[in-house]
């Protein structure tokens, strides 16, 4: 596939952008989404992909856009904890489930607007560098809907080689107070680690784990390499323990969250290039009911303990607050 540079004109049926460590941004028309376990599935591949730098996206738009007198002031309402808890204790009323994923729900009155889009585009795009995050998102006016985000985690690369890469990544700590991952912690990412080897058999070798540290966060973290090809990877791979549920396909009635998760969670991928590429998406706004919501979560063991699984939602959402200025 050949890339192109070009200039943008703002389109009105919607685009999607995505800046992989490959590719770069990409922009195109909204094209499906669909159910995928717990999250949803947002597709790249039917339409033709055109590279976009930086300078040529921004091209003409800021005399459109002055992003500097356009803050985002939503006002957010959440941090249920009395919810939370009996989310928390759900969980633990379920046989035969290992871990899952729950969630608190942040939301406020915001309508869809391209202006503030890209305002928190604009935002993100100068922190991915930083961070070393992966940009992805979604802008469609017809369905008032679009989503944006920076997420540390994909759910498989390509490297230069051809070796297909994915990623186990669990656990969070403040990294300003950070000394050793909790027997709890280290249980969870094996679990990660378990479910991706359970989806892909024999054909995954972990490396040994790492910290890696992402904005004020930290997390345990470690990289698979799939031997051989795996077809419909994204499907086979999606939820990882990460996002979901441990036995990956039991069938349960779990309230993991407030609200619908929307895109939370998902992945979006990107497969019809020379190196095919899908993340997770996570850390991240999305625009529904002209109401701007914000998804929360982290891992739950029978090992957890409610005062410390409140207290990693609370720190996640004032690190996702710093990241976004809100």
């Amino acid at each position: 596939m050949t890339l192109q540079t070009t200039q943008v004109i703002l389109p009105d049926q919607g685009f999607y952008v995505l800046q992989s460590p490959y590719e770069g941004l990409f922009w195109g028309p909204i094209l499906e989404e669909e159910k995928a376990a717990e999250g949803k599935f947002i597709s790249f591949d039917e339409t033709e992909e055109v590279f976009l730098g930086k300078a040529h996206f921004f091209k003409g738009l800021d005399e459109l856009l002055d992003f500097e007198k356009r803050p985002l002031k939503a006002d957010f309402s959440g941090g249920d904890r009395l919810g939370y808890e009996r989310r928390f204790n759900s969980f633990f009323s379920q046989e035969g489930i290992r871990k899952a994923v729950l969630y608190d729900t942040y939301r406020a009155g915001e309508a869809l607007s391209l202006q503030v889009y890209l305002y928190l585009f604009e935002k993100l795009f100068k922190k991915s560098s930083e961070i070393k995050g992966y940009l992805y998102g979604f802008y469609d006016p017809k369905r008032k809907r679009a989503f944006l985000g920076l997420s540390p985690e994909f759910l498989f690369a390509t490297q230069g080689n051809g070796q297909v890469v994915t990623k186990a990544v669990a656990g969070s700590q403040k990294a300003s107070e950070f000394t050793s991952w909790s027997n709890k912690l280290l249980l969870e990412h094996e679990m990660v680690e378990e479910s991706i080897k359970e989806s892909l058999g024999k054909n995954v070798v972990f490396s040994e784990a790492q910290t890696i540290q992402y904005g004020d966060l930290v997390h345990l973290s470690s990289e698979g390499f799939i031997q051989g090809e795996v077809k419909s990877l994204s499907r086979n791979l999606h939820p990882t323990a990460a996002v979901g549920i441990l036995p990956k396909d039991t069938s349960m009635n779990l309230d993991l969250g407030p609200s619908p998760r929307g895109f939370y969670g998902g992945y979006g991928e990107l497969t019809n290039v020379d190196l095919p590429f899908s993340l997770v998406t996570i850390r991240g706004f999305e625009w529904r009911d002209d109401c701007l919501q914000v998804c929360v979560g982290g891992g739950v063991l029978h090992e957890s303990a409610i005062d410390d699984e409140w207290n990693e939602i609370n720190f996640k959402w004032e690190q996702f607050k710093k990241l976004w200025d809100l």
